[in-house]
């Protein structure tokens, strides 16, 4: 009775907050509330929530619909057709998280990530708390969804309250949906028959389409010009929101049970790694590998790749063979091994070679000798990398020119985990670090190996990807980060090659802000820039 006849005991101030409340859901009556205004609102929110349920019902039943008209043969009519004025195709189709399918590297749709903090894209920082409306939006989502859950609670004698989000993924497409991906800890109890009360995990998958597209001109607005007022929305509607409400034939992810997976073996992580003498550097990646994946008793196998060092360095091939060769001894569990490739150095003819060693089921990770990774980011790699179905690309933290960020101190104890806008950023348009199985590598058509040099063979596969309709999940993965090392571009690349070289190594020197700083404290820098202007 205390649930249900809900009573506030606040007095004049019941009800005068958020009314996003369990309490206020779960409710038929509440009292007491004083002031006829909140009455009103609360009668305005009720009523949303009824809005809401219809729209809900409105989606379940156009999805019937078309499911039904499939199944018997006939066509339903376009419910895109400008004379109804709305955008309600993609509404139709299942809630899956492959609706949306880019053609062009642009297009593609990448996650956040949150956990304690959320790790954004699209801000300035990339690494901060989460904002007051991505925290509504995930209460709100989770509070419907155990909702849902709860609904048949009592024919089933027990109930399932929400603890917390241990992780999730967050995006949005400005004409479909906001999706979630969340990992949540659960509190399942029993109260009918043998009573129990067990903490569970469950990683759900989440959808909240956007309702239709309506165009609408006010009268009081028209600006005093011979354009029609309407002309750039109506541009909008024809390049943007109907190109992406085409009907995908896609496939739909399938949420594994959690108990089918519990006794299972992490499935092995073929690391490939391309490698051109640097040999200290080499020395730092396997030290990673051995604290994270063998001393962590990781379930994975290293393929290193190696080339001539480029003129003017050591020949360190023999002290890698040697390194592995010791830690093969310590490890025997886990296969090691170092190809010789007696060329200049080819990431993509590295990359191929490295592929070739493994059989066409076998999951693979391309990575570079300049990466630290964590057991957290070996986790993601097999659960977003699904054969036959997802290449995961996952987008790293890449570290400014430590001279500028921590003004030359290169002391061996720095975290290079560290996530701010001070000493890196997110690489938004690096493609090179993925995992994918060998059998998607091989319907893509492989890599160009006729790419030498710096750059270029990684936008090369991700754009073969794109056109074989392969589904790419792009998302910033805290576990990766790309450690600062100086980018020499070579003036015989190609010219693609060259630019995308230069515009890596600018982008590397440090924040815009720090930048800035650095000019403003220096006046002879600009000093130097009109002289020579």
């Amino acid at each position: 009775m205390q649930s249900i006849l809900y009573h506030n005991s606040s007095g004049t101030e019941a009800f005068t907050g958020p009314l996003k409340q369990r309490e206020v859901h779960r409710a038929i009556t509440l009292h007491p509330i004083k002031n006829h205004t909140y009455l009103y609102r609360l009668h305005y929110y009720v009523q949303s929530l009824n809005i809401k349920s219809k729209e809900a019902e409105l989606v379940r039943t156009i999805r019937e619909l078309y499911k039904t008209s499939e199944e018997v043969g006939t066509m339903m009519p376009n419910l895109d057709s400008p004379a109804k004025g709305v955008f309600l195709n993609h509404l139709s189709t299942d809630a899956t998280l492959q609706k949306w399918s880019p053609d062009l590297e642009e297009e593609v749709n990448a996650w956040d990530f949150v956990s304690r903090a959320a790790f954004c894209l699209g801000d300035a920082n990339p690494r901060h708390k989460p904002t007051s409306g991505m925290n509504e939006g995930l209460e709100d989502v989770i509070r419907e969804v155990m909702e849902i859950i709860n609904k048949v609670s009592k024919e089933r004698g027990r109930v399932i309250d929400f603890k917390e989000i241990l992780y999730g993924y967050i995006r949005w497409h400005p004409s479909h949906s906001i999706e979630y991906i969340i990992d949540m800890l659960l509190l399942y109890k029993k109260y009918r028959g043998k009573k129990m009360t067990v903490p569970v995990r469950r990683h759900a998958y989440l959808q909240v389409p956007l309702g239709p597209l309506y165009v609408r001109e006010y009268e009081s607005l028209r600006p005093e010009t011979d354009i029609a007022p309407t002309s750039g929305i109506q541009d909008f509607v024809e390049v943007v929101v109907k190109k992406s409400l085409k009907d995908f034939s896609s496939l739909h992810y399938q949420i594994p049970h959690a108990g089918s997976t519990a006794q299972q073996k992490p499935k092995k992580i073929h690391f490939i790694l391309p490698l051109a003498g640097r040999f200290s550097i080499f020395q730092r990646f396997m030290d990673d590998f051995k604290r994270v994946c063998l001393e962590g008793e990781e379930n994975v196998r290293l393929v290193v790749v190696s080339f001539r060092p480029p003129p003017g360095q050591e020949d360190t091939t023999e002290n890698v063979e040697a390194l592995i060769s010791s830690l093969q001894l310590d490890y025997p569990h886990v296969p090691m091994s170092v190809l010789q490739a007696n060329t200049s150095f080819a990431r993509a003819l590295a990359l191929e070679l490295g592929a070739g060693q493994c059989e066409e089921n076998d999951l693979m990770f391309f990575i570079d000798v300049d990466m630290t990774f964590t057991s957290g980011a070996l986790d993601r790699i097999r659960l977003h990398t699904v054969q036959g179905i997802q290449i995961y690309y996952p987008i790293v933290f890449s570290e400014f020119d430590p001279s500028v960020t921590r003004k030359g101190n290169k002391d061996e104890t720095y975290d290079h985990n560290l996530i701010d806008e001070e000493v890196g950023y997110w690489r938004a348009f690096g493609f090179g670090i993925v995992s994918m199985y060998k059998s998607e590598l091989l319907t893509a058509g492989g890599l160009d190996t006729s790419i030498l040099g710096w750059g270029q063979e990684d936008v090369d596969l991700f754009e073969k990807v794109l056109k074989k309709k392969i589904q790419v999940f792009r998302a910033a993965d805290p576990g990766l980060v790309h450690i600062f090392h100086h980018v020499d571009c070579d003036h015989n690349l190609v010219t693609n090659q060259y630019q995308m070289c230069q515009g890596t190594r600018y982008s590397t020197y440090g924040a815009t802000h720090s930048l800035a700083k650095t000019i403003i404290d220096n006046p002879e820098i600009l000093a130097y820039k009109r002289r020579n202007s």
